[in-house]
């Protein structure tokens, strides 16, 4: 049976943190030419491979989609289940993720990392979200380093370490070619830290960049793991914030419209449950 490519091409592009343009930039083929191949609207020869694997840096297999169709597959387990239980899962894809490529593998150290943070393993997951951001450093993979970044501020910070939270917030900022989308919600988790500081004027700043940001932003294919950076959960991110800031009415409704604004998939998803009790009169997550 011939080899399927154009998953494993998307699926390499997007492991590396790459949009369309980002990766038209490095190939003689303009986006809607990629975009074709990634779809089977055109067929996919070995030159295409080839100017694939070296505009990304590395070697495509189909391995890579096998492993990113199981991570897939795993994150939709997780929001049916709980984090707990897929845990050990992604654990195991570990090393084979390292084996095929430092973007995987820094996808999989920060999914791990997110895994064993809400399970009440911080040390576990400080050290996860490190190997994450290596990795994403040692590829080159900007989305990868500034989703890995954030996630480390976000477990500083939901361990009360405010400073160093700030201080790789700040780093997942510093990474100005990431997808505008991520540092949007970036932005929203530096109004948070600031919020949280007593840095009123600060946060409502950081809050209304984050705004101006997203109305910039048209016409751009969402990141992997979009659910991270859609208007929904930056409404939650709002609300959040907002909370922090005493402003309790408005809070509320920018969470509602978040949830509201979600889709049914990850409204129902275990994540989301500190969120949907909100609609039940519980205060916003600070």
């Amino acid at each position: 049976m011939a080899t399927d490519w154009a998953p494993i091409l998307r699926a390499a592009r997007r492991s590396a943190g790459l949009s369309l343009d980002a990766l038209s930039a490095r190939t003689n083929y303009s986006p809607s030419q990629l975009g074709h191949l990634e779809t089977r609207r055109r067929r996919v020869r070995s030159e295409h491979v080839t100017a694939y694997e070296t505009a990304l840096g590395v070697s495509i297999s189909p391995e890579l989609h096998y492993v990113a169709t199981i991570l897939a597959a795993t994150r939709r387990l997780e929001d049916k289940t709980s984090p707990g239980l897929v845990l050990p899962a992604v654990r195991g894809l570990v090393p084979v993720a390292e084996t095929l490529s430092a973007e995987i593998g820094s996808e999989i150290h920060q999914y791990t990392g997110w895994l064993e943070l809400v399970t009440g393993e911080q040390e576990s997951a400080d050290r996860s979200f490190d190997r994450a951001i290596e990795l994403a450093t040692e590829a080159d993979a900007p989305d990868r380093l500034a989703h890995a970044l954030s996630f480390k501020a976000y477990g500083l910070l939901e361990a009360g370490s405010t400073t160093d939270a700030g201080a790789y917030t700040d780093s997942a900022l510093a990474v100005t070619t990431a997808h505008p989308l991520i540092r949007v919600y970036v932005q929203y988790q530096g109004a948070r830290i600031k919020a949280v500081e007593g840095d009123r004027t600060g946060a409502i700043a950081q809050l209304r960049e984050a705004g101006m940001a997203t109305e910039r932003i048209t016409d751009v294919e969402p990141p992997d793991a979009a659910y991270w950076s859609d208007e929904a959960t930056f409404a939650l991110q709002r609300g959040r914030v907002l909370w922090l800031l005493g402003d309790e009415s408005a809070a509320r409704r920018e969470v509602l419209a978040g949830l509201d604004a979600m889709s049914p998939c990850n409204r129902a998803a275990s994540w989301a449950a500190k969120w949907r009790a909100v609609a039940d009169g519980a205060d916003v997550p600070a």
